[in-house]
C-alpha cells in the first residue's frame, strides 16, 4: 500500500483506484478547532461583549465541553468552555433556536462558598 500522489493504492476487497491527492488529517480536520474561526482562550473574552452565533459540543479528558462560534470586534472566533453554568444556557438557546444572541461572559462569586466562576449575561 503506497501513499502518493498518483499512484494506485490497493483497497480492501483487492479493488485499485487511483489516487491523486491524498490529504493530510490535519488538513481536514485541524487540531482544537470546530468552526471556520480563529481559535482563541477562553479567558480572552470574559468581560467583553460578544455575539453568540453557535455551539457545539465535544467529549474530552474531563468530560463534555463546548465550542462556541462567536463574533468579537466584527471577527468570528471560537473558543472552548466547559463551565457547567455557562454550558447548559448555551445548549437551551441553540436548541430553542434562539442563536445569535448578543452576550457577556462574567466572573462572579458564590455567597454561600465564596468560589468564582463564570457565568453568561
Amino acid at each position: 500500500m503506497v501513499y502518493e500522489e498518483g499512484v494506485e493504492i490497493e483497497k480492501v476487497g483487492e479493488q485499485k483506484e487511483k489516487q491523486t491527492e491524498l490529504k493530510k488529517f490535519s488538513e481536514v480536520y485541524p487540531s482544537g478547532t470546530q468552526f471556520e474561526a480563529e481559535r482563541i482562550d477562553f479567558p480572552e473574552v470574559v468581560d467583553k461583549e460578544i455575539i453568540i452565533k453557535d455551539v457545539a459540543e465535544l467529549s474530552g479528558d474531563f468530560g463534555n465541553f463546548l465550542v462556541v462560534l462567536a463574533e468579537l470586534g466584527g471577527k468570528d472566533i471560537q473558543f472552548p468552555t466547559g463551565s457547567g453554568v455557562i454550558m447548559p444556557k448555551l445548549k437551551k438557546a441553540k436548541s430553542e433556536g434562539n442563536l445569535p444572541l448578543l452576550a457577556k461572559i462574567v466572573e462572579k462569586r458564590s455567597e454561600k462558598s465564596k468560589r468564582r466562576y463564570y457565568d453568561i449575561e
